[in-house]
């Protein structure tokens, strides 16, 4: 599948300075954004928290509906 996503200029820049630290494609960063955002919607759904190492929380901007 091939997607065609607009980007602010400053979301541009940022995907570049993210590919310049990882290494990695576009196609890349984006595969590895999205299994990051799957774990998160899954344990948010779950009604569980993705705590970080320095004690903040990571959550989503909006609700994600449970299974029921």
């Amino acid at each position: 599948m091939r997607i065609t996503i607009d980007f602010t200029e400053s979301a541009s820049d940022e995907l570049e300075r993210i590919k310049g630290l990882t290494g990695l494609s576009t196609a890349d960063v984006f595969r590895s954004a999205f299994s990051v955002f799957r774990i998160v919607v899954d344990e948010q759904r779950q009604k569980r928290a993705i705590h970080l190492s320095d004690g903040r929380s990571l959550e989503l901007p909006f609700e994600v509906k449970s299974d029921g």
